[in-house]
């Protein structure tokens, strides 16, 4: 089968829209309140440390997992974002990070549940 050059032109144009050498950006897993948090102490949050970096994805997202209590918050130990509020199980959480460092956090409610979140530059 012979193929008309101008059908391999545009089969060629059309292959120049991306660039396939960028791996496309991988968007990091929930951060998970376990069941029986409140009892956790600093395994309340898995993964904790939770490691990103800003240049990949900058959001992070909590999921209450925790059917046993019936809430808990995500709350910046140095106010480095806005408190979640009371989440009930299953609810979500997101938060913004747009500065490398270490954030730490805590459930306002059960103050031994202890989270780390890292962004890295």
């Amino acid at each position: 089968m012979r193929v008309a050059p101008e059908a391999l032109l545009l089969l060629t144009l059309l292959g120049c829209g991306s660039d396939a050498t960028e791996p496309p950006l991988a968007t990091p897993p929930d951060v998970l309140i376990v069941s029986g948090a409140s009892g956790q102490g600093a395994n309340a949050y898995d993964p904790s440390p939770f490691v990103i970096s800003l240049a990949s994805k900058t959001t992070v997202k909590w999921r209450n997992n925790d059917p046993t209590v019936p809430n808990h918050t995500i709350t910046a130990d140095a106010g480095a974002f806005t408190s979640s509020g009371s989440l009930a199980d299953g609810e979500t959480f997101t938060a913004t990070f747009t500065v490398a460092g270490t954030y730490t956090y805590h459930c306002s409610v059960h103050p031994t549940m202890t989270g780390i979140i890292t962004v890295n530059p």
